[in-house]
């Protein structure tokens, strides 16, 4: 996928990519280098549950990785991953080659067009991450039925899909309690900001995860694959269901200008004019005079959020017409 074929809004909200880069912290841990911290708990288990943990030059593929965060996080681990890099984005793959990661080939490519970068059945694990919208392709942009079947096609039989998105309390599900007020002011904030709902009648057909909808490639396209039109081929589940799911809290510190920085890099917010988006600036401050707004003792806002983790195995094509044949004498 080329950077031609990138919705337009997502080619403007994310055309700065230096800056974006900036104010995404690394995966690894969400406040500085602490082994112990929410996010590199939740990597040692993403890695688990993909089954490649300890395993010594496994082959990963890294859909959507942006400017590298997540793919960072992997190239780091001592496990010396064969890494290749898939972002559509010119200007964020430009960022990612900069870093020059050990272990990582950087592709021009989205989930849907991997063909000629990546073989069939070469990959013991595929990832798709999403820290704090470091990626406008993170699965939420390209969960569709084409994406799967490509995904399907480069994983080796009985190989996983691990999918993990970082989301703060303001960036969550409509559904999600803040754990405290003014986040959740902040969380009205921000979808007030949505196309939708800045002019109703212009629908918002930019998918992102607190939506939720991209879980409707597993529940609805496969789930309607029952075992009998698995048989007959009249369809196809190209993974197991249900999905292996995980959350975890987490809490870290930020300055009010780097929250800002993260809030208004967030895609329908980045690409808003300049008048539109500095009233959403004086009421994002008014927001923070909550006394709900607790700070540390160095001024930084403590910020709630859940790591969230899903995952399936890549059922494959083989044996399938044999799956509920009786072996006779």
């Amino acid at each position: 996928m080329s950077t031609s074929q990138i919705s337009s809004a997502a080619q403007r909200a994310f055309t700065a990519a230096a800056a974006y880069d900036t104010h995404r912290p690394s995966y690894t841990s969400p406040s500085e280098a602490d082994a112990s911290s929410s996010s590199s708990k939740a990597l040692q288990f993403l890695l688990e549950q993909t089954r490649v943990a300890g395993v010594q030059g496994a082959h990963l593929l890294d859909l959507g990785a942006g400017t590298g965060k997540f793919t960072e996080a992997l190239a780091a681990r001592p496990e010396n991953y064969r890494i290749t890099a898939a972002e559509p984005h010119a200007q964020m793959r430009e960022v990612l080659v900069k870093k020059d990661l050990p272990g990582v080939t950087v592709i021009e490519g989205g989930a849907e067009d991997l063909k000629g970068f990546v073989d069939e059945e070469s990959v013991d694990a595929v990832f798709a991450a999403q820290v704090w919208f470091l990626s406008i392709w993170a699965f939420h942009w390209f969960a569709t039925p084409l994406a799967l079947h490509e995904i399907h096609r480069v994983l080796q039989p009985h190989g996983v899909l691990g999918l993990i998105w970082n989301a703060e309390d303001y960036n969550s599900p409509r559904t999600h309690a803040a754990t405290e007020p003014w986040l959740g002011k902040l969380q009205d904030l921000l979808y007030s900001c949505e196309p939708d709902a800045r002019n109703p009648s212009q629908e918002d057909d930019h998918p992102r995860f607190r939506h939720m909808r991209w879980r409707e490639v597993f529940d609805d396209a496969q789930i309607r694959a029952n075992p009998f039109k698995l048989m007959s081929g009249a369809a196809s589940q190209l993974f197991a269901l249900p999905l292996g799911e995980y959350k975890e809290h987490f809490e870290h510190f930020l300055t009010e200008e780097e929250l800002w920085g993260r809030f208004s890099s967030l895609g329908h917010i980045a690409e808003m004019g300049g008048e539109e988006k500095q009233r959403v600036h004086q009421a994002f401050l008014k927001i923070l005079e909550d006394p709900s707004a607790e700070k540390d003792a160095q001024g930084r806002l403590t910020v709630h959020g859940d790591i969230h983790i899903y995952w399936t195995s890549k059922i494959p094509s083989e044996g399938r017409s044999t799956l509920f044949s009786v072996e006779r004498s």
